[in-house]
């Protein structure tokens, strides 16, 4: 019984020393980026990224939780105001706040979670004009500590966590933004 706990014993101090190392060797930061061709004006798609109010029009996240708190604080489309939600399990909690408004190219938020666990990671919406309308790009930056880093690195692809949000927030965008210019050609 002695020689199991021995090498169990061995076995986790040879996983903690492999972390210790990984931690050291993996970079601490992460950047996750996803972009779609938009083929609406620049003003409508500005709307839609620079208010929480529009974001809740095409967020990815919206159905998870129907009986979810959100509340926006402040002047919304704003530098300091501030989205929060309270859900289930899923939806988790956390807030968003405007720190850069760049009108027409760039949105930038410092986003904290608290539930289900606790991160802040910096995300951005940046606009360029491109061949086929405009290229919407969502950002997301974090930084982990040791030794997250290596667990994230080696366990988790951090890309896999929001890639299907992304990509589903932005089609949905897309389709926002290209129903609301199809709309305001036929009114003119």
């Amino acid at each position: 019984m002695k020689m199991v706990f021995r090498v169990i014993g061995m076995l986790l101090l040879l996983l903690l020393v492999f972390l210790t190392i990984a931690s050291l060797l993996f970079p601490k930061e992460y950047h996750i980026e996803r972009s779609i061709h938009v083929l609406a004006p620049k003003e409508v798609i500005w709307k839609n990224v620079s208010t929480f109010s529009n974001f809740q029009r095409w967020n990815p996240w919206k159905d998870v939780d129907p009986n979810m708190h959100q509340a926006i604080d402040g002047i919304d489309g704003t530098v300091g105001a501030t989205y929060s939600w309270n859900g289930n399990t899923k939806a988790g909690a956390g807030q968003q706040t405007y720190t850069v408004l760049q009108p027409m190219e760039l949105v930038e938020l410092d986003v904290h979670l608290n539930r289900p666990v606790k991160i802040q990671s910096t995300m951005m919406f940046l606009i360029k004009e491109s061949t086929s309308g405009y290229l919407v790009t969502w950002a997301v930056e974090n930084e982990l500590s040791y030794p997250y880093n290596a667990i994230f690195k080696l366990f988790i692809n951090p890309s896999d966590i929001v890639e299907d949000d992304f990509k589903r927030g932005l089609l949905q965008l897309k389709q926002l933004c290209e129903q609301e210019a199809r709309k305001d050609k036929r009114v003119k």
